[in-house]
């Protein structure tokens, strides 16, 4: 994972978007992971070498989206609630719930 987010903060060094100056798909299913990284992948799945906000170029990128005028629908359609740690740990037992695997301690 963290290879791939240093080859899109090389790419994002010499252009707005993953696949140039456009927007694109590349963009749009990179940003769904990307906004959910710091709030949930980088504690609750040990995904913690780095934040995300520790790459100039890839938080810039993420920034430029989600306060895009020109595209609201981003900020308009991500709910960080919906991924904090405390919901991803609801959601984590709810899937062992359904898998018969869930310890109660």
């Amino acid at each position: 994972m963290f290879e791939a987010m240093d080859r899109m903060e090389n790419i994002l060094s010499n252009q707005k978007y993953l696949a140039g100056n456009q927007l694109t798909e590349a963009d749009i299913r990179a940003y769904t992971t990307a906004a959910r990284f710091d709030v949930a992948y980088h504690g609750a799945f040990k995904c913690n070498i780095r934040l995300l906000r520790g790459y100039p170029n890839l938080n810039r990128w993420l920034k430029g989206i989600y306060w895009s005028e020109e595209y609201p629908e981003f900020k308009e359609t991500t709910m960080f609630a919906a991924v904090t740690p405390s919901c991803v740990k609801l959601i984590t037992v709810q899937e062992r719930l359904l898998q018969g695997i869930v310890y109660w301690s």
